[in-house]
């Protein structure tokens, strides 16, 4: 199977949590994955930040960002006065299972419930992580 995890309220919540969870289910024969918001680059950054670093320096995970999804695409976006970028919400809520289609993942554990209703029409299955803890 192909699990992907997001990061924000996720992975940075629940570190002490997730990693061993990673390291089981990959030990399991499982191929884990991280699909969050910001663009690879500063998932790295933030990933290093919260000891995640040997995961993703020895390529244990794939990393699919919406941001870098959404430029691929094509999508408008543009930057806030702090240099955040954003898309229109239909665009940013169904990315996350767009990315799942793409790259066939099976099941993905995330925060925010309003992913929840793209995840209808593919076959990834969406778990809150409030169904988890």
């Amino acid at each position: 199977m192909k699990i992907a995890f997001d990061v924000h309220g996720v992975i940075d919540a629940y570190p002490e949590i997730i990693y061993p969870m990673i390291k089981l289910l990959q030990k399991m024969g499982n191929e884990i994955c991280i699909v969050s918001g910001p663009s690879k680059l500063l998932l790295f950054k933030e990933l290093e930040k919260i000891k995640f670093y040997d995961i993703i320096k020895n390529h244990e995970v794939e990393i699919y960002s919406v941001v870098d999804f959404l430029i691929d695409s094509g999508v408008k976006m543009w930057k806030d006065d702090k240099g955040n970028p954003w898309a229109n919400e239909e665009d940013w809520w169904d990315s996350k299972a767009k990315i799942c289609q793409k790259h066939e993942i099976d099941f993905i554990i995330d925060d925010s419930e309003k992913y929840r209703s793209a995840f209808d029409l593919i076959d990834c299955t969406f778990i809150h992580i409030d169904e988890l803890i």
